[in-house]
């Protein structure tokens, strides 16, 4: 064969293969596939402290909810995992919002959502680090991660805590 020809088929497998690593990468984004862990965030609390991820701690699953204090949805989810909280007991549960201060104040204080010691809620205002990192799109949302940090699963579609009440309570017996 001739060394030209050989020359361009390598070169033209070269390019479909790098063509393909990128179109795989972009997919992966794209469906989420690469959110395998818990990301870094810092969120104000109602009391107007901060509240960071490495105030978790390990060896505690997570639940994070991001969520609107406007959005009927995210309402009646609240009111469903208060309801059930027994259940949630040994899960760190993080509301997030990108709502102001004002309104996050008044949601804690129409849910009574102060008094539950496994519950952090807050705001990450404009920075939308967490809306960005886990391409948020709706409310409500909830990711899931096991004790390590590590990502289970994310619904981006919720209208009850019915749909990942039964993992969270797995995740809270998995060692």
């Amino acid at each position: 064969m001739n060394k030209s020809l050989l020359c361009f088929l390598s070169m033209k497998n070269w390019f479909k293969y790098v063509l393909s690593l990128l179109v795989c990468l972009l997919l992966g984004h794209a469906n989420g596939q690469n959110l395998s862990d818990l990301s870094p965030f810092r969120i104000v609390t109602p009391s107007a402290s901060f509240y960071e991820l490495s105030k978790i701690g390990t060896g505690t699953p997570v639940l994070i909810i991001y969520f609107s204090p406007e959005c009927d949805d995210c309402r009646s989810l609240t009111k469903a995992l208060i309801l059930h909280r027994n259940k949630w007991n040994k899960t760190k549960i993080i509301m997030v919002t990108n709502s102001s201060l004002d309104q996050l104040k008044r949601f804690e204080r129409d849910f009574k959502l102060k008094g539950i010691s496994n519950l952090v809620c807050g705001t990450e205002g404009k920075q939308m680090a967490l809306q960005r990192h886990y391409l948020i799109k709706q409310f409500p949302f909830a990711g899931i991660f096991d004790w390590k940090g590590r990502l289970i699963k994310i619904y981006r579609e919720i209208k009850t805590p019915g749909d990942w009440l039964q993992e969270v309570s797995l995740l809270q017996t998995m060692k």
